[in-house]
């Protein structure tokens, strides 16, 4: 099981990181670098654009052209 948590960088943080690294069952424990944060965020939102895209394919979303929505504006 993969699990991420978001703490804040503190003295309580960095100690519930020592507490978590210690533990017999966890296999692995790393802080991530801000290029993993941006790259985790990254992922997200193509899945949810991936996602999105599916609702539209099979009818579950409907769409209008652009021409309608800039004509809006």
């Amino acid at each position: 099981m993969k699990l991420i948590l978001d703490i804040p960088d503190t003295e309580q943080g960095a100690s519930f990181y020592k507490r978590v690294k210690g533990y017999s069952y966890v296999e692995k424990a790393k802080v991530a670098t801000s290029a993993d944060v941006r790259a985790l965020e990254e992922l997200h939102e193509a899945r949810q654009a991936n996602r999105l895209a599916a609702k539209v394919k099979d009818g579950k979303v409907k769409t209008r052209p652009a021409r309608q929505l800039l004509n809006e504006l």
